[in-house]
């Protein structure tokens, strides 16, 4: 789990080169392994992006926080004697108090492993039900790296929607032509004049889908976002959405942030009531204002100098 948690493994790439209209076995894996590779860092970076931690001491690493809470669902803060203020991945064995929570604890990572206890430690939780983020997008990153790449193979067959048949010794020279024809290039096909007949080309009437898959990677890539508790365009209404609407969608996303949120507040306070610090995070994401929500804003504050409320006051400058 160690190196998939520190970074995402990096690919020994080669010469890639290659036309993709005419990709090997061995290629076409590849591509399609970047996709993913891709498609998961993009959205491993942006849940690691969510929360900023304050005051942790210089002996703690808030981006390895994150990282063990991601894959984990929880991690120990503890003082270790030689490390100072530290925070590990931690194996929970019990025995457990009436509340579920485990009075023993063992912290591990490279070259550490030390036993710990509720009286000693302080277990920060990623949510309420210690489940790892990063299943999340294990979940999404296939579907969405494999939508892609079926949108390059649908990409590929507009630009030949059709199928020749030919004799068998001018295969390669046709191959050859539609290879330049995918690499955007105008072709000529040089064939004997007694074999002019035998070439056909039969047009197999390709429609165009690449809107729609487009706006399938986009669904999911919002469903991924709104998991995560991060604002996103859910909607693909082209009509501007009423204030009912974009509260009524904003709110799951609030939920799930909150809730991780929360959790990482609640192990503050213990925190900084076992150690004497003054630890402290926040939601890393700056609050976005549509144009209804303004206008809505401005109306209530008209509502209330007319009405004379003395809380609200007017800067004469």
């Amino acid at each position: 789990m160690f190196p998939l948690m520190d970074a995402f493994p990096i690919l020994s790439l080669p010469d890639f080169r290659v036309n993709t209209s005419g990709l090997t076995k061995r290629q076409t894996k590849m591509l399609n392994t970047i996709q993913f590779a891709e498609v998961f860092s993009r959205l491993m970076n942006v849940m690691l992006s969510r929360f900023k931690w304050n005051g942790l001491p210089s002996s703690c690493n808030e981006r390895a926080l994150e990282i063990t809470l991601a894959f984990y669902g929880y991690a120990l803060f503890f003082n270790d004697e030689n490390i100072g203020f530290t925070h590990t991945p931690c194996t929970l064995s019990g025995p457990f108090n009436i509340y579920y929570e485990s009075v023993n604890r063992r912290a591990y990572s490279y070259n550490y492993e030390k036993n710990y206890t509720i009286d000693d430690s302080v277990l920060i939780r990623s949510n309420l039900t210690m489940t790892p983020d990063y299943l999340i997008l294990m979940n999404y990153a296939p579907k969405i790296a494999d939508a892609i790449r079926a949108i390059d193979v649908h990409t590929q067959t507009l630009k030949k929607p059709y199928m020749v048949s030919c004799e068998e010794r001018q295969k390669n020279s046709v191959i050859r032509a539609l290879n330049d024809i995918a690499d955007n290039e105008v072709t000529v096909l040089s064939v004997p004049n007694a074999g002019i007949n035998t070439l056909q080309v039969l047009n197999t009437g390709v429609q165009s889908y690449l809107g729609d898959m487009w706006a399938n990677v986009k669904n999911m890539f919002n469903q991924v976002y709104s998991a995560l508790g991060v604002a996103n365009e859910f909607t693909s209404k082209k009509e501007r959405l009423v204030v009912s609407e974009s509260q009524g969608e904003q709110t799951p996303i609030r939920h799930s942030l909150e809730s991780e949120l929360e959790c990482r507040r609640k192990a503050c306070e213990e925190i900084n009531k076992m150690f004497g610090l003054n630890v402290s995070v926040e939601a890393n994401q700056l609050e976005q204002f549509k144009e209804e929500q303004i206008q809505e804003l401005l109306a209530k504050m008209g509502q209330q100098v007319e009405g004379g409320n003395e809380d609200v006051s007017m800067d004469s400058d």
